[in-house]
């Protein structure tokens, strides 16, 4: 999972490794059968796996709206609003005292101590997984917490759609059937030190079965 490889990649760093090599451990063994062979995803399986969906999406909805609620009286009187995705990134891109409360929390659960300070930016250039990280959540805070309109929840990527984004240096091509997903993906990987190609299910198929 995203929040996983984060933690990996921030033991890799305090290591000084010099590649990251991920490996699922055995963890991830259920998921690997039911990509090989859906049909035998049973009910119960199918439940668990909506549930652990559910909850996170749940939580993920519920954050924004706690956020939106603060933010939109701010907008309405003195503060600012970001004018796109974009702005909004780069406004927080030059706040390292914000990226620092951010990063260094899941840091400091990694490895047991605190990241030093002077070792933001290195982290974060070393480890483009981190600032993929980062733009899936300011995604859905300019989109579903910051933008005046279509904001809703059932218009925008979801959680785990845009915790994707983290998987992106690993890939050559992204291959995803969710439209919302994909428009979102295609921005925050303008931002991709090893930008992927990301396309539709569809077009991945046309070209698959071209002669």
């Amino acid at each position: 999972m995203p929040n996983q490889l984060m933690i990996l990649a921030c033991q890799g760093y305090a290591r000084r490794d010099p590649a990251l090599t991920l490996s699922d451990g055995g963890e991830a063994e259920g998921a690997w059968i039911a990509l090989n062979d859906p049909a035998l995803v049973d009910a119960e399986g199918q439940g668990m796996a909506r549930e652990f969906n559910e909850e996170r999406e749940n939580n993920f909805r519920h954050w924004n709206e706690y956020l939106r609620n603060d933010l939109q009286p701010l907008f309405q009187s003195r503060l600012a609003r970001p004018r796109s995705m974009g702005a909004l990134i780069r406004h927080y891109n030059r706040n390292d005292d914000f990226l620092y409360g951010v990063v260094n929390p899941i840091y400091e659960r990694a490895i047991g101590s605190a990241l030093p300070r002077n070792e933001l930016r290195p982290l974060l250039s070393s480890l483009p997984h981190w600032p993929m990280f980062l733009m899936g959540y300011a995604c859905a805070i300019y989109q579903r917490a910051v933008r005046e309109q279509g904001f809703g929840h059932r218009r925008n990527p979801g959680h785990l759609d845009l915790w994707s984004a983290s998987y992106l240096p690993f890939c050559d091509i992204f291959i995803t059937n969710d439209t919302r997903q994909r428009r979102a993906l295609r921005v925050i990987n303008k931002g991709n030190t090893h930008p992927a190609r990301i396309i539709s299910y569809a077009e991945w198929r046309e070209k698959l079965l071209q002669p």
